[in-house]
C-alpha cells in the first residue's frame, strides 16, 4: 500500500507539473484518513454478534480524484476515480501490492443551447436518496428553458444486463439477467419574493424493469414524488412524499407493491445557529421486506443519525435508505465557534406493523475544526439506546439491550 501511494503522489506531482501549462484541465479531489471505534454488548448484524462486551477499531485511508479535460467546444470529459483500503484488511494488508483505484465515473457532457447531454458511467441521484443515489452506465438529457424557471430531466440507467454472457456462450438458455431504470423530472426552481427567498420543488417519475430469467423473477416497480425546500425569512422546511406500486414476481409469486415514503424537517435560523424538528418513516415491517406495504428502493442512500440509519461509514443498523418499517422523529441543532462546528442530534426510533414498540433512541455529537481553508479535523460521536422494539426485530430475547456507541475521528483534505 505505501509504494502504491508513494508513486501515486509521485504521478500527481508530475503530471500536475505538465499540466500547469495547460489552464483548461481541471483537476481536483479529496484525501481522507478515518479512525474508528465502536462496540457493545447489544448485536449489530455485520458489526457486532453481542457475545459479550465487544470493542472494533480500524483505520480506512480514502483518496478521490477528479479530473475535467475539455474535448472541444461545449464538450468536457468528466472523470472521477476513487482509491479506498483499509488498514490490514485485504489490499491493504503486509505485502500487498495489488490496491488500485476504482473508476467512479467517466462520462462525456456536452453542453447545448438550454440542454445538457452526459452519456458514459456518470453519477444517478433522485432528489432526497431515497430511491437512487449511485454510479452507473447510461445517460442523462437535462433541458433548462431559462425564461421559464422549470427544468425538465430524463435518466436512463442500464442497472444490470449479462445476457451476452448466456448468448455468447452459444447455449442460449434464457437465463440472464436484464435492469433498466427510466426516470423524468421537473424541478420548479428561482422564486424569489419580499417572504420567500427560496423554493425549489422537484416532482419525479422512477420505474424499474428488473429481470432475472436466472432465479425466475420479473419485478416491476414506479415511483412517484415530491421534494420541495422552502425559505422564509429565518424559517425553512423541508419535505418528501412518495408513492411507491408495482409488482414482485418470484418463483411464480407476485406481490402488488403499495407503499409509501415521507420525510418532514422544520426549522428556524438565527445567524450561526440553526435548529430544526424532523420526522421520517417509511411504510413496511423490519422482518418481513416482501409485504406489499415495505417501501423499495433501487440504491438509495441517506442519512437520519450516526447509527441507526446512516450511509456516512462506521455502524450502520439500517445502510442507505433501508429503513422500511421505522418511524423517526427528533431534533438536531448546529452552531459554530470561531473555527469549530458542532452538530447535534437527537432522533427516536419507533417500529411499525408487527414490531410497534419503541425501537430505540439516538445521541449525537459531531464535531468539525477547520485547520486550513481545505483543511478539516472531524470527530463524529454516537450513541444508541436500543429499547424492545430493536431486541424483537433483531431476534434479541426480551430487551432492552445495552447501549452501542461509536466513535470517528478523520482528516479532510480537498485540492
Amino acid at each position: 500500500m505505501l509504494k502504491q501511494l508513494i508513486l501515486f503522489i509521485g504521478i500527481f506531482v508530475f503530471t500536475s507539473a505538465i499540466w500547469a501549462e495547460k489552464p483548461d484541465i481541471e483537476w481536483k479531489g479529496k484525501y481522507r484518513v478515518r479512525g474508528f471505534q465502536y462496540g457493545g454488548h447489544t448485536k449489530v448484524d455485520g458489526y457486532l454478534t453481542g457475545s459479550g462486551n465487544q470493542e472494533i477499531s480500524y483505520f480506512d485511508l480514502f483518496l478521490r480524484n477528479e479530473v475535467f479535460i475539455p474535448a472541444g467546444e461545449s464538450l468536457t470529459i468528466k472523470t472521477k476515480f476513487d482509491t479506498f483500503v483499509v488498514y490490514g484488511e485485504n489490499d491493504g494488508s503486509l505485502g500487498k501490492n495489488d490496491m488500485g483505484f476504482q473508476i467512479r465515473n467517466a462520462y462525456l457532457s456536452a453542453e447545448l443551447k438550454n440542454t445538457l447531454v452526459e452519456i458514459g458511467f456518470l453519477p444517478f441521484t433522485v432528489p432526497g436518496g431515497f430511491i437512487l443515489a449511485t454510479d452507473g452506465g447510461g445517460a442523462k438529457v437535462i433541458f433548462d428553458l431559462k425564461k421559464i424557471p422549470i427544468k425538465t430531466y430524463l435518466y436512463w440507467l442500464k442497472a444490470y444486463d449479462n445476457s451476452r454472457y448466456d448468448f455468447g456462450n452459444g447455449v442460449g438458455e434464457n437465463n440472464y439477467i436484464d435492469s433498466d431504470i427510466y426516470s423524468i423530472g421537473f424541478q420548479l426552481y428561482g422564486i424569489n419574493s419580499k417572504s420567500i427567498s427560496k423554493l425549489p420543488v422537484d416532482l419525479y417519475y422512477v420505474y424499474n424493469h428488473d429481470k432475472d430469467s436466472l432465479h425466475g423473477s420479473l419485478n416491476l416497480l414506479h415511483w412517484t414524488g415530491v421534494h420541495s425546500e422552502l425559505f422564509m425569512g429565518r424559517f425553512f422546511t423541508k419535505l418528501d412524499a412518495i408513492y411507491n406500486f408495482g409488482t414482485i414476481t418470484e418463483a411464480g409469486n407476485t406481490t402488488k407493491v403499495n407503499a409509501g415514503l415521507g420525510a418532514l424537517v422544520l426549522g428556524f435560523i438565527l445567524d450561526n445557529f440553526h435548529i430544526k424538528a424532523f420526522a421520517e418513516t417509511a411504510t413496511g415491517d423490519l422482518q418481513n421486506a416482501k409485504r406489499d406495504d415495505t417501501f423499495q428502493n433501487i440504491k438509495g442512500s441517506h442519512y437520519i443519525s450516526n447509527i441507526t440509519v446512516d450511509n456516512s461509514g462506521g455502524v450502520a443498523i439500517h445502510s442507505g435508505a433501508n429503513f422500511a418499517g421505522l418511524f423517526a422523529s427528533g431534533l438536531g441543532a448546529s452552531f459554530s465557534i470561531k473555527r469549530f462546528t458542532f452538530d447535534l442530534i437527537y432522533a427516536h426510533f419507533r417500529g411499525l406493523n408487527s414490531f410497534n414498540y419503541s425501537y430505540g433512541n439516538e445521541i449525537d455529537i459531531n464535531t468539525t475544526y477547520l485547520a486550513r481553508e481545505n483543511v478539516t479535523i472531524n470527530l463524529n460521536c454516537g450513541l444508541f439506546l436500543p429499547e424492545l422494539g430493536y431486541a424483537k426485530q433483531s431476534a434479541q430475547s426480551t430487551g432492552p439491550e445495552t447501549p452501542v456507541y461509536e466513535v470517528i475521528a478523520a482528516v479532510n483534505v480537498k485540492y
